[in-house]
Parts: structure tokens; C-alpha cells; sequence
């Protein structure tokens, strides 16, 4: 079944007029480490452009003032200091972070004390591979989205079959919802399986992948259903990606451009 804008528009909803940002979702994204700011930066502006109420940042105190000049609509958090993770209608976890023990932890600890809905993203993945998590990831109350490109895939699962065996296999393992970027993007839960039908090879950049988590992240922080908001946000991606194509070409987007748009394919999708 594909991902088309036909079914996007029968799930996103038109914000009601007398909402307030506490209704919009509080989302907590655990991302970006010296080096790699950048990718808790794109999460963040991904997700605001999808509605996001409040986007609360969990990084190193060292990159607060980067984050809060690029994007001074987060709030930061120190990621020394311990958070209330049920204030939280999402967390995500994964952009920038390396996979270093004290990553490790911090993921664990959200696997056993959050019951929300978990996206689970590039060094979350990496990390979840290289410390043999899988235990934890079934004993979790969360409902978690994964959104792994091949390379991070083919950690868990192997290379061997199609990329929709793979899939398949990988939402089994994971035991969640997960989106396989690429030509196509895959969204299965292991039984039903979806292929989206928006984007372009453009978006093949560094970054790319850290917006599509803040989309995501921010659907799942308004209460949609974790596998359609997986959906969605692939499908509202690639038509961000799109429209920074026709506008700028496919050479030369990126992907800060990708976030710019999507609050415009958002608004193509729902008809206002």
C-alpha cells in the first residue's frame, strides 16, 4: 500500500482554535554532542515545523548557547541532570548522540522508566546494536519508532534478503514500528507495510534523517497513532524535500531547507 497524500490527508488533523502549545505536545529530544550539534538543531526545527507545542532539548550544557541562537524556541536541558519523562507526550532519542556507555545508560533508563511513544534514531540504534539491548527493548512500556537507514539496519538484522524482508525482520527484532529510509521508504510493524511515494534523490544529505525524526516526533507528540504518524512524517518529508527540489534544485537542497518546507507540505496536505 502506498503513502500518498491522499491517506496522509485522512489522518492529519486541522488544529482546533482554541488550542494552547501545552495541547501541541511536549517533546523531549535527547540528541547532539560537541561536533554534532547540528543534528539536535535540525530535530528540533523538523519538529516545530510539524506543530510541536514545546520542544525540550536534552544536551550537553556546553552546546546550550548554539542550540538556543539556531533555534531559540527550545528549552534546554542539561543532560547531567535527571528529567520527569512522563512530562513528556514523546521523547527522541538518537541524532548526533555517539554511543558511548553513558548513552547507553541514559537509553536504558528511558526504556525502563517511559510508557510514552519512543523514537529511536541513528546513534540510538547504533547503540542499541553495539550493547546488545535487546532485552530491554521487550521489557519496555514504550510504543517506539525506529527510523534506521540501510547501514544502521543491516546492524541488527543483516544484509541478506529484500529491503522489505529487512524490514520486516527489523520491526520483529525491535519489536516497534519501523520506518527503512530510502528510494521508497518502508514503514512496516512486522504485519502491515507501507511504501512512501514522496521525495528525491536531493535529499540524499547530511541531516536529512535528524529532520525526519523531529516530524515524527512531533506527530507522535500529538497523539497520533505511532505507525501513522510514522507514515505521515515520511510522506510530509519527501514532499518537503520536494518542494525545496522545485525551488532550488536537487544539487542543492539541504536539509535545513527540507525543515523549512515542511510546514508548507503540511499545509498543501491538509488543504488550508
Amino acid at each position: 500500500m502506498e503513502i500518498n497524500r491522499e491517506y496522509a490527508a485522512g489522518i492529519l488533523r486541522k488544529r482546533d482554535s482554541e488550542m494552547h502549545k501545552g495541547d501541541a505536545g511536549h517533546i523531549l529530544i535527547a540528541a547532539g554532542s560537541r561536533g554534532m550539534t547540528g543534528a539536535a538543531v535540525l530535530s528540533a526545527l523538523g519538529a516545530f515545523r510539524t506543530g510541536a507545542g514545546l520542544v525540550y532539548m536534552y544536551v550537553p550544557s556546553e552546546i546550550f548557547q548554539i542550540l538556543q541562537i539556531r533555534v531559540p524556541e527550545v528549552i534546554c536541558l542539561d543532560r547531567k541532570e535527571k528529567t520527569d519523562y512522563g512530562r513528556y507526550e514523546a521523547v527522541i532519542f538518537g541524532p548526533g548522540l555517539r554511543t558511548g556507555e553513558e548513552i547507553r545508560d541514559l537509553l536504558s533508563d528511558i526504556l525502563a522508566n517511559y510508557n510514552g511513544s519512543l523514537l529511536i534514531d541513528a546513534d540510538g540504534l547504533n547503540v542499541i546494536a553495539k550493547y546488545d539491548m535487546y532485552d530491554e527493548i521487550e521489557a519496555s512500556s514504550a510504543s517506539i519508532v525506529y527510523t534506521p537507514h540501510e547501514g544502521e539496519a543491516s546492524r541488527h538484522v543483516g544484509e541478506n534478503g529484500s529491503r522489505t524482508e529487512r524490514a520486516a525482520r527489523l520491526a520483529s527484532k525491535l519489536k516497534g514500528v519501523t520506518v527503512l529510509k530510502g528510494s521508497r521508504t518502508i514503514v512496516t510493524d512486522g504485519e502491515r507495510m507501507m511504501f512512501n511515494t514522496s521525495g528525491n534523490p536531493g535529499m540524499a544529505k547530511a541531516g536529512s534523517g535528524d529532520v525526519l525524526s523531529g516530524i515524527a516526533g512531533a506527530l507522535l507528540g500529538q497523539g497520533y497513532d505511532p505507525f501513522e504518524a510514522a507514515a505521515c512524517a515520511v510522506y510530509i518529508h519527501g514532499l518537503a524535500g520536494d518542494m525545496a527540489a522545485a525551488e532550488r534544485g536537487q544539487w542543492g537542497i539541504m536539509a535545513t531547507d527540507i525543515a523549512d518546507k515542511a510546514s508548507e507540505a503540511i499545509k498543501y496536505i491538509i488543504g488550508e
